[in-house]
């Protein structure tokens, strides 16, 4: 039996670490500890996504064609040595997309300015977030339907790392701000039957 445990022990240390990790699905629980972090470096250099397993970055064997331009902001979870599980959303589009980054390019305490956050946020099915600034921390209204049903939201608390967390009752909504467009999740109680806060928001004019 000793023997048996000792080759267990062998072949689970002979595995880097790194590659048994994979990127999160940036859902509810995530984001409790995620942080935004802007995208560094000289301008027409390209910050690229690579696959679930932080060792072939030396290489590029696992780099994937989509990649992101220096001053661009992202969400990020489950940073390694060398690198950071990352969700990018396209300011212009919404298109998300996740993957690991190399932490080289990435530049923590550079979220957008408190400011930034004041103003009305829309998503595609009109849902709304309304944001306001006061005395340092950020007050959170919102609304939301599906079909008949309803939902909504208030609070006000503290920025940390670029994301805000809001309690109100029994519904949990977590915000980060990449600039161009709020990222939205919240834990599915937050209203009636199939209504939710989840997705991507614009500011509005």
């Amino acid at each position: 039996m000793r023997k048996h445990l000792l080759v267990a022990l062998i072949l689970l240390l002979s595995f880097p670490l790194e590659a048994q990790e994979t990127c999160t699905d940036f859902e509810v629980s995530d984001l409790e500890y995620a942080s935004v972090a802007k995208i560094t470096g000289r301008s027409g250099t390209r910050a690229y996504f690579y696959g679930d397993n932080d060792s072939c970055m030396t290489n590029n064997r696992c780099r994937k064609p989509q990649f992101i331009i220096p001053n661009e902001y992202v969400i990020v979870t489950s940073p390694l040595d060398h690198s950071a599980c990352a969700l990018y959303v396209n300011g212009r589009t919404g298109v998300q997309t996740k993957g690991w980054l190399k932490g080289s390019v990435l530049g923590y305490n550079l979220a957008p300015a408190l400011a930034t956050w004041t103003g009305t946020w829309r998503n595609d099915n009109g849902n709304t977030i309304t944001l306001r600034v006061r005395n340092g921390q950020v007050s959170a209204t919102g609304a939301a339907t599906f079909r008949r049903n309803t939902g909504e939201f208030n609070g006000t608390a503290a920025v940390a790392d670029g994301i805000l967390n809001i309690e109100s009752g029994d519904c949990t909504v977590r915000m980060a701000n990449l600039g161009r467009q709020l990222y939205v999740v919240d834990n599915s109680g937050c209203g009636g039957l199939n209504v939710s806060f989840t997705g991507s928001y614009k500011k509005q004019p």
